[in-house]
């Protein structure tokens, strides 16, 4: 943990699902799991955003079962405070 950092924090991609063909979304993905099997040895975890423009625009979309991988919860921009507060 040269960064000492215990989460990375992620962008997934530049490009929203309507901007992304399958070969793309499999790219990422093959990255963003490539990344956490580095991670998992110095006990590092990835998260990523739910951010509009992106790969990873919903909870169903930062979906994924590696034990590195996660997300953070955050409001949608301009969301009003009932939509915005979690369960």
């Amino acid at each position: 943990m040269a960064l000492g950092a215990p989460v990375i924090q992620v962008w997934a991609s530049k490009r929203d699902h309507a901007g992304a063909d399958a070969a793309y979304c499999a790219t990422v993905v093959a990255d963003a799991l490539r990344i956490a099997d580095i991670a998992t040895a110095p006990g590092i975890a990835i998260g990523f955003d739910y951010h509009g423009g992106t790969l990873t625009a919903t909870d169903a979309e930062t979906q994924c079962d590696h034990p590195a991988l996660g997300t953070f919860w955050q409001p949608h921009v301009g969301a009003d405070t009932a939509t915005a507060r979690p369960g």
